[in-house]
């Protein structure tokens, strides 16, 4: 999907004047944007800048103090993360946290129970099991990873699991917690072109260091610094805009 195809589409992300407060610190200060559907929208920002609180926010890790938070027009402000998961937002973190000696259809596996009415699946389900497995481990790419442990993947392979487990919920926005964070630069454009294939069929939000890849993926991106929104736009824009240069690339206009 190209970065004009989206324009025009319902929100599938709202949020409206979000905060969060810890004590007396603000972590996100009236954040204010809408995605729309099919979107690749990055935030970025310098650390500190509330990124991974706002992530917490839109998935129910944290409840927001103030605000409001709206998928696909309904109200979602404030519910348990197990209830946004179901309504239709999957997260990737941005440290692994799979299981090393367990295979990797076994991990999807555990991933589809946990979604669907496979718990204990019966012989007559296997082969349904089995067509799920692989649907999703091909969506990244692995399909000739079954029976590998996860432990003996690359770092990037890993990578790309999680993101096949959180397909297993069947979300309609995804969101990707540095998803390149700790890959060398040979592993990078294979979690790029899984992500832009995602693009389009799923709404995509990523939280994303690297530059390039920011670039490369995103139709719009939203900038956070000390809590708040600092700009908006297309990637052309952030990266002409002096504001940003200076307090996220480090450059002086």
């Amino acid at each position: 999907m190209n970065r004009s195809e989206v324009s025009g589409k319902p929100n599938a992300i709202e949020v409206i004047e979000l905060v969060k407060r810890f004590g007396g610190v603000t972590a996100t200060r009236d954040v204010t944007l809408s995605v729309p559907g099919g979107e690749c929208r990055a935030i970025i920002g310098p650390n500190g800048a509330g990124k991974t609180t706002f992530f917490n926010l839109l998935n129910g890790r944290m409840m927001p103090s103030a605000g409001t938070i709206k998928l696909h027009g309904t109200d979602i402000t404030g519910l348990p993360a197990y209830r946004i998961a179901r309504l239709g937002v999957a997260r990737t973190m941005q440290v692994t946290s799979l299981f090393p000696q367990l295979s990797v259809e076994r991990t999807i596996a555990i991933g589809v129970q946990s979604k669907s009415r496979f718990l204990n699946p019966l012989a007559d389900n296997r082969a349904r099991l089995k067509q799920t497995i692989e649907k999703y481990v091909d969506a990244v790419g692995l399909g000739g990873s079954l029976s590998l442990q996860v432990g003996n993947l690359s770092y990037g392979d890993q990578r790309l699991l999680e993101i096949a487990l959180a397909l297993c919920q069947e979300p309609r926005v995804l969101l990707l917690d540095e998803p390149t964070a700790g890959l060398s630069e040979n592993e990078i454009p294979k979690v790029v072109a899984t992500i832009k294939k995602l693009t389009g069929t799923l709404t995509i939000l990523i939280v994303e260091h690297r530059m390039s890849v920011v670039m490369d993926l995103a139709h719009r991106i939203t900038v956070l610094d000390n809590g708040a929104v600092f700009a908006h736009g297309s990637p052309e824009e952030i990266m002409r805009h002096a504001g940003v240069q200076e307090i996220y690339l480090g450059k002086r206009a």
